[in-house]
């Protein structure tokens, strides 16, 4: 071997050892390109935290928002009982004011005396209308005449009273009445039990009248 070949032969030695340290350049150059990729591909550490504070503000939100739907429930069901509970007022009302004018119509027609017949009867048809109202103004003349003949005199007392059937504007009262009577034939109080039903009609606002009046077994 000549020294010419000699040193082509230490050349491609040097040459071998020197690429596999080119390769390892290479390969440690492309992983941190990798590295980058993957760094610039992930969340950053600001996003994370607004993504966190975002998550309670979103909790509250919407617990605020079920809180508000539940009152609202709770008004509409808190306004229509208030609604029913004044109706059920107005009508109990409407009720007691026909029983008071069915009891108060069947103390005044049990209810006279011969000294103030006019007065008692004058009484009776402020509390009439119709064909009540019809009848008894016929009688303006003769009745007061009738009681001061008879020396008579009569108190009633209601015992039970009760509505049979109401609406809007009328109502049936059944009154259970006991009169105590004298007059000059029968000085000597007696009590009769008297049984009336009373038909009553309202002809303006709270104001009622009884329009006819039968006399019951």
């Amino acid at each position: 071997m000549t020294a010419d070949d000699d040193d082509a032969a230490v050349l491609e030695a040097a040459e071998s050892d020197d690429e596999p340290e080119a390769a390892a350049l290479v390969v440690g150059h492309d992983n941190d390109d990798d590295d980058g990729a993957a760094d610039s591909g992930g969340e950053e550490p600001d996003d994370k935290r607004q993504k966190a504070a975002r998550r309670p503000r979103s909790a509250l939100a919407k617990t605020a928002i079920t809180f508000l739907l539940i009152a609202l429930a709770l008004g509409g069901v808190a306004g229509y009982l208030g609604y029913v509970r004044y109706q059920e007022h107005v009508a109990q009302q409407q009720r007691d004011r026909f029983l008071a004018v069915g009891e108060q119509v069947a103390v005044d027609l049990t209810s006279v005396r011969f000294d103030s017949a006019e007065a008692d009867l004058q009484r009776i048809l402020d509390h009439a209308t119709d064909n009540l109202y019809n009848d008894l103004s016929k009688r303006t003349g003769t009745f007061p005449e009738v009681a001061r003949a008879n020396q008579g005199i009569a108190s009633g007392k209601v015992i039970s009273a009760g509505v049979e059937s109401i609406d809007d504007t009328r109502a049936q009262v059944l009154v259970a009445v006991n009169v105590v009577w004298t007059n000059q034939t029968l000085p000597q109080e007696k009590t009769d039990p008297w049984r009336m039903r009373v038909m009553l009609r309202e002809v303006a606002p709270g104001d009622v009248k009884a329009s006819r009046v039968e006399f019951v077994q």
